[in-house]
């Protein structure tokens, strides 16, 4: 599987959420890893995103005041270091979207995309590269339908946001979220759910880690079992159906004892997993 990463994609936002510098972490963790070093391939000959693919999306004066550091990051801050990332994050998943159109399978490692709407930034989201990705294979006419499933615990209300913004979008890009499918019958409709809709050329998956039960930022309803029985659900349908899928990593804000991330990164090892086997 190829994982579309450059250290370019990684900073640290100085603030409370891990999501600016997982990148790096998970990259490492997934290199470190018998069951995952052999099988994924590291690609890094991929070009950012252009500030025009970003406002292909978004308000202009949005884009430009992120970039001048004039307007708050979705961290709430005007870091120089998150600003850089902006660019390559968005450019790994679509490099990954237009690599899973011929391999069938690829990841981005990224994060902070689905709370970014057309004008605005929050959640630890700056840019909505879920739909910045979409956008691009849509209009160079890699694909004609994208389905977005987002199987982080919150709500993409820029995802959303976005999609009002633009008919030709919203026509052409479903978005099916975790909130969509009742918690207590989650992991039993997964499967019929995404068998409803029309069948897309791409699906985009958000694998947020957040929906796990200890994630302190939901009260999360699966266990590590469950997720991981979410992930295998979702690229079991893609490869029995045919069609290819691009994932990222999305939320995850469980800390261990030393306060780093090794709960986030064991859920997010999972989903590599399952994603190859």
């Amino acid at each position: 599987m190829k994982v579309f990463y450059r250290t370019e994609m990684s900073a640290d936002s100085g603030g409370y959420s891990p999501s600016a510098g997982k990148p790096d972490q998970v990259v490492s963790d997934w290199l470190s890893s018998e069951s995952l070093k052999a099988e994924i391939e590291i690609v890094s000959d991929f070009d950012p995103v252009t500030i025009d693919d970003i406002k292909r999306v978004h308000d202009s004066d949005f884009v430009d005041g992120i970039m001048s550091l004039e307007i708050a990051n979705g961290h709430g801050n005007t870091s120089a270091e998150v600003r850089d990332t902006l660019l390559w994050t968005s450019g790994s998943l679509y490099a990954g979207c237009v690599a899973a159109l011929s391999d069938g399978v690829s990841c981005s490692p990224t994060s902070g995309f689905h709370h970014s709407c057309y004008d605005d930034c929050h959640g630890f989201c700056t840019f909505n590269g879920l739909m910045v990705a979409a956008a691009k294979v849509i209009d160079e006419g890699l694909a004609k339908d994208v389905l977005i499933v987002d199987f982080d615990a919150h709500w993409g209300d820029g995802t959303a946001d976005i999609l009002k913004k633009f008919p030709a979008l919203l026509s052409a890009v479903d978005n099916l979220h975790a909130s969509d499918l009742p918690a207590s019958e989650f992991l039993d409709w997964i499967e019929d759910v995404l068998s409803l809709g029309p069948r897309p050329d791409l699906v985009i998956y958000q694998a947020g880690a957040d929906l796990h039960e200890d994630d302190p930022l939901h009260a999360g309803y699966l266990n590590s079992e469950q997720m991981r029985l979410r992930d295998r659900l979702v690229f079991k349908w893609c490869k029995d159906e045919g069609i290819p899928v691009c994932w990222n990593l999305a939320g995850g804000y469980q800390r261990d004892e030393d306060g780093g991330i090794s709960k986030v990164l064991d859920i997010h090892r999972a989903t590599a997993e399952e994603a190859i086997y």
